[in-house]
């Protein structure tokens, strides 16, 4: 999902340049029945250029899983072995 479900906060809880790692994150939060929505997704598939685009990667196209504030705690913990960085708004 690309935009928060209405009637609940959401907060951000993990980030990623990888798109491997992303569907790693997704199918854990999936597993757990922890609902979320990821914001800048699609420019990660628009740009797959793995350590090649490491360069283009750092100056901002990347990923944030956002989840309920009340389930960020439980996520961050279950995403904190993929963490390859902080995210940007928590």
């Amino acid at each position: 999902m690309s935009k928060p479900p209405s009637g609940k906060d959401y907060t951000p809880v993990w980030e990623t340049r990888e798109v491997t790692l992303l569907a790693l994150a997704r199918s854990i939060l999936e597993s757990e029945d922890i609902p979320f929505f990821v914001q800048g997704e699609e420019a990660l598939q628009l740009l797959p250029l793995g350590t090649f685009g490491a360069g283009l990667f750092s100056h901002g196209v990347g990923a944030i899983v956002f989840v309920p504030s009340d389930q960020a705690t439980e996520a961050r913990a279950l995403l904190s072995d993929l963490s390859t960085e902080a995210p940007s708004g928590g």
